[in-house]
């Protein structure tokens, strides 16, 4: 891993692809964070290859999730919006990205329109 998690800033957290592994569940991929031998808290923003997240207040059990957690990145998929999650202690923490800019643009100039 090339990330050291002990930071003192513990509501921020830059990572590279390189720190994250893969989950296939569901028919959806999803990138996370193993956090488990991490002495700091996990942070509430993340930041990783320039695509900013930041925890949504829910978790997701590692094993036995079921068809729940699927759907919730298939929604935050159709927001035009990406997801991944930070692994600890049996859980993962849900975390999503803001619109991409390009769906914004999009918006704003459907609104300009009405």
């Amino acid at each position: 891993m090339t990330t050291d998690y002990s930071t003192t800033d513990t509501t921020q957290l830059k990572v590279d692809f390189a720190d994250l592994y893969l989950i296939s569940t569901g028919g959806i991929d999803v990138f996370a964070l193993n956090w488990n031998r991490a002495d700091a808290p996990p942070p509430y923003s993340l930041s990783v290859s320039e695509n900013e997240f930041s925890y949504q207040g829910h978790t997701y059990l590692v094993n036995g999730h079921g068809a729940i957690l699927p759907q919730w990145v298939e929604q935050i998929e159709t927001e035009d919006r990406l997801a991944m999650f930070i692994e600890r202690d049996g859980r993962l923490l849900a975390y999503a990205s803001e619109p991409t800019t390009e769906a914004t643009d999009e918006e704003s100039a459907a609104e300009s329109e009405s």
